[in-house]
């Protein structure tokens, strides 16, 4: 049992690190599993996974430097700031990454037979799922034509990146269209200050709402599980969709916040119980400590760490949240962007040479023109969707 809390306070704090740094993530620590093989470390490197996915929402709030799974979550926590509700978006990101982790381990068994009985059924179809899911992002937006470019080149990009077989591809790609983007628009817009915050607020939602925005995640987040390069974005539209039917904003933003935290967690137990039972591991750190320790048979202490370290990480989270959101009123935004994009840029030299770089400069640009056009930045997974298309309709000789 010491080893699971240790497992889970160590891994904890490694995944505050990873959540608050854009283009950092868990997967960068995979390699050192085989390098440690101490079944310790697998515990910590999954605490940290869980972990990470909190503190992520605390990035995104205040740098306006969302993840792949924060995107559709970025208004929402605008709007909120602005309104001095900050300690507000705290609450509810922490309510749905808790709530989205007990309700995937309550269903767990149900997830085990769920999973390969709708993937044998449809894996024929992901191909064509993946084409009707990526004109479904397409067509909802404004400016269509926009959003076909942007996607059409994200993809060039993303194929590209693959092909060089870089170290981290991922590390480049994604934090150049998702993390250093959001950094460049806060230099550019000389973004100084977050909006004052008031300091008490009480969390106005009904039980209801916290209920439906933490299944509203679950569900969607199920979708994950069998469709390749379909990431929590995606899944976020699914739930927004539902969200959206409600007419107070603030109280559609509430809930929907609660339902993108719940899917990000979610995802992780998903992908654990897709791992076990279709051999098909969406996630590097779940694949990497399977190289240490037997998933299946270690399964219940698996569970019991992540529970653990989701607990831990829900207390960490709060404490931290409440204390950088009085601290932030004073920092340099501006400042701080520079620092952590020139910290981004040496990190990625060190670890994928100069080839790392020029992807990191391409997909920063067109992150960033996907802002200032005010198209939504889902389209930019285009740069795993395309790839993906690729494979599936083997096409790539044609290239």
């Amino acid at each position: 049992m010491i080893e699971f809390l240790f497992s889970g306070i160590i891994g904890s704090f490694i995944g505050l690190i990873l959540g608050l740094i854009p283009g950092l993530h868990t997967n960068l620590l995979v390699p050192l599993v085989f390098l440690i093989k101490n079944k310790i470390f697998a515990y910590i490197l999954l605490s940290a996974l869980i972990s990470m996915n909190f503190f992520e929402f605390i990035r995104t709030m205040f740098l306006n430097a969302p993840d792949e799974g924060e995107i559709l979550a970025l208004h929402p926590i605008q709007r909120m700031i602005i309104l001095g509700r900050g300690k507000e978006v705290i609450e509810l990101t922490a309510i749905g990454c808790l709530g989205g982790i007990f309700f995937s381990i309550l269903f767990f068994p149900i997830e085990l037979k769920i999973i390969p009985f709708i993937y044998h059924k449809i894996s024929h179809l992901i191909p064509f799922l993946l084409l009707f899911i990526s004109l479904h992002l397409i067509l909802k937006e404004k400016k269509i034509k926009t959003a076909l470019l942007i996607f059409i080149l994200s993809g060039i990009i993303g194929k590209t990146n693959f092909d060089l077989n870089l170290k981290e591809p991922f590390l480049p790609l994604l934090t150049g269209l998702f993390g250093v983007s959001s950094l460049l628009n806060n230099i550019f817009e000389n973004i100084e200050k977050i909006p004052f915050q008031m300091k008490k607020v009480v969390v106005e939602i009904e039980k209801k709402n916290i209920f439906n925005g933490i299944i509203n995640g679950f569900l969607s987040a199920s979708i994950l599980s069998f469709i390749p390069s379909i990431g929590p974005a995606q899944a976020s539209m699914l739930s927004n969709d539902i969200v959206k039917r409600k007419k107070n904003i603030l109280e559609r933003d509430k809930e929907f916040l609660i339902s993108v935290a719940s899917i990000n967690t979610s995802d992780v137990i998903f992908s654990l119980a897709a791992f076990l039972s279709i051999q098909k591991a969406r996630s590097g750190v779940i694949e990497g400590i399977s190289k240490i320790i037997n998933v299946k048979n270690n399964l219940f202490y698996i569970l019991l760490t992540i529970l653990t370290s989701s607990i831990i990480a829900y207390v960490l989270f709060k404490k931290l949240g409440y204390y950088l959101l009085n601290k932030f009123q004073k920092v340099n935004i501006k400042k701080l962007s520079y620092s952590i994009t020139c910290f981004i840029i040496l990190f990625v030299y060190l670890i994928n040479s100069w080839k790392g770089l020029i992807i990191l400069g391409l997909s920063s640009i067109l992150g960033y023109y996907c802002i200032k056009k005010e198209v939504a930045m889902t389209n930019l997974m285009g740069s795993l969707i395309i790839p993906t298309l690729i494979f599936y309709f083997k096409i790539i000789k044609f290239l």
